[in-house]
């Protein structure tokens, strides 16, 4: 007799429960309907249990860390955030807030759901970005400077009549039959990381790019070539080749989750941490009119924009002379080209700070880089690594407090520094440059009898500041444009002429790179 009345307990599908309130047996669950590996992933997982607040917070590194296989640890991860994507989209995750949360507790998820979508804008215009400075095609125009406003410029070039852009012939696709075995090797390790620009631009386009990636020469005429830049006419007059070498720190994301996980794996000193420059933040080298970065998508490429998360920017050093400009550049396209032909993104071992720190220590500049970051900039940089805060502190010493709220500075400035009695931290440009102007002007001496160190620091967040103007996603962003006077010329307090020089900055004159040209790749076997 067929037991119609038999008692069945309901199934509940995990992925109908709002991540953030799984138990570690939802958790199991869905691992078990993904058909991952009950013995190298589940059990080993299950033993942590993982809850949903935790996987909300953890990153691929973290499972790998505890033994999940590399490949199940990325696949999770990106499984996770696609799931909750989707409950966000079906309004289960929303809908569990309104159910469980206060209305405070509510504003306060909103608030982090808004800003998770703008950082999710903001990494696919990104992307878009990313594209073209592969792909980097040289414009063909002219830019009249008398219409064009070079005081905003991120890396400004050299003062001039006229400028314009020349075109400059594509190096040639080389054959693939032709490449040697080991050419061959890296060749096709490369062109797997492009896997995700296929959908933009053909095969033939996609090899050209990868062929640039992975031949220093090609790397060099393509990404690193003075004649790819804006041409400048300096009435006749030949200036000594120079660049100025910077290192650039930005956060990773604004979003909570990620600046808890930042803040708490500083403060435990999780090995991941320990072994970073920086903490947990991301960083990239600008080297003269080249920004370089080492990203996630394992590519060590020149971007033409800037990040929009840039929180400072330290002065490494300065190159001068043809003969050490041009053995500087052939250097970076180097060890760029090894880097996309042999190596694969990593948090611990392979990151964008090792990049910089490899860069830097092939240029024999590590020295120069250890003596910069002295003084407030070294216990920045400690506080970066240490406690995983990033904002732009300064110290405030009471006769500076006082100076300002005595001086005929903007109500704004007295109202800043008004609000604390040791420190300030910076939002806007504005306040930043203000700040700097009346010391100077009431305490012309204050900076050099500090050794100049407190002064580097505020340069340091100027710069950054500059860099988020730059950036796409900033453009229209006030806190981040400098200030200016009623004319809108732009008064910045660390790019003052002094002696026919510029000072060292973002902006103002970071290089000089006429004369030096890049000959067109010919293919050898080697």
């Amino acid at each position: 007799m067929p037991l119609f009345f038999k008692s069945k307990t309901p199934t509940i599908n995990a992925e109908d429960v709002p991540l953030k309130y799984w138990t570690a047996d939802n958790f199991r669950q869905w691992l078990e309907k993904q058909k991952y590996d009950n013995k190298t992933v589940i059990n080993v997982l299950v033993k942590q249990h993982f809850d949903g607040t935790a996987l909300l917070c953890c990153t691929a590194d973290d499972f790998i860390q505890i033994g999940v296989p590399k490949g199940s640890a990325l696949s999770i991860h990106y499984k996770i955030n696609e799931l909750k994507s989707q409950q966000t989209h079906r309004g289960i995750l929303r809908e569990s807030f309104a159910m469980h949360n206060t209305p405070q507790q509510q504003e306060v998820v909103m608030e982090e759901e808004q800003r998770e979508k703008k950082d999710e804008e903001v990494e696919e215009v990104e992307a878009k970005e990313l594209a073209v400075d592969l792909n980097d095609e040289t414009a063909v125009e002219k830019t009249d400077p008398s219409t064009s406003d070079d005081s905003t410029s991120t890396i400004s070039h050299s003062s001039s009549s006229s400028t314009n852009f020349q075109l400059i012939p594509e190096a040639p696709v080389w054959k693939i039959d032709k490449l040697s075995p080991s050419q061959k090797k890296n060749y096709d390790y490369c062109l797997q990381k492009l896997d995700h620009l296929k959908s933009q631009f053909d095969s033939d386009i996609i090899s050209s790019i990868c062929q640039n990636l992975i031949f220093s020469e090609r790397f060099l005429y393509k990404y690193l070539n003075p004649q790819r830049l804006p041409i400048y006419t300096n009435n006749g007059m030949r200036k000594v080749p120079f660049m100025k070498i910077k290192l650039v720190v930005t956060e990773m994301s604004s979003g909570v989750a990620h600046r808890l996980l930042r803040r708490l794996g500083s403060k435990v000193k999780h090995s991941t941490i320990k072994r970073m420059e920086f903490g947990m933040f991301h960083t990239a080298l600008i080297c003269g009119p080249w920004y370089l970065e080492w990203c996630c998508d394992s590519l060590a490429i020149v971007r033409k924009k800037s990040s929009s998360k840039a929180i400072f920017v330290a002065d490494v050093t300065e190159v001068r002379g043809e003969e050490n400009v041009r053995n500087t550049i052939e250097k970076l396209a180097m060890v760029c080209s090894y880097w996309n032909a042999h190596k694969m993104y990593d948090n611990k071992t392979c990151n964008c700070q090792h990049f910089c720190m490899s860069v830097l220590d092939f240029l024999g500049l590590t020295n120069e880089y250890e003596k910069s970051i002295k003084g407030p900039m070294k216990t920045y940089i400690d506080r970066l690594k240490n406690n995983g805060i990033c904002d732009m502190k300064y110290y405030l010493e009471p006769t500076l407090k006082d100076t300002i709220m005595h001086s005929d500075c903007s109500e704004e400035l007295k109202k800043f520094v008004s609000q604390s009695s040791k420190k300030v931290v910076f939002t806007s440009h504005k306040i930043l440059d203000e700040f700097v102007h009346v010391i100077q002007h009431h305490k012309p001496l204050y900076f050099e009898a500090n050794g100049n160190y407190d002064y580097l620091l505020l340069k340091g967040f100027d710069r950054a500041f500059w860099l988020r103007s730059q950036s796409s996603s900033k453009t229209k962003d006030n806190d981040v444009q400098p200030l200016r006077d009623e004319k809108n010329t732009v008064l910045c307090p660390f790019s003052k002429c002094c002696g026919g020089e510029i000072h060292n900055g973002v902006v103002g004159k970071d290089y000089e790179l006429d004369g030096i040209s890049i000959d067109l790749p010919e293919f050898a076997e080697n």
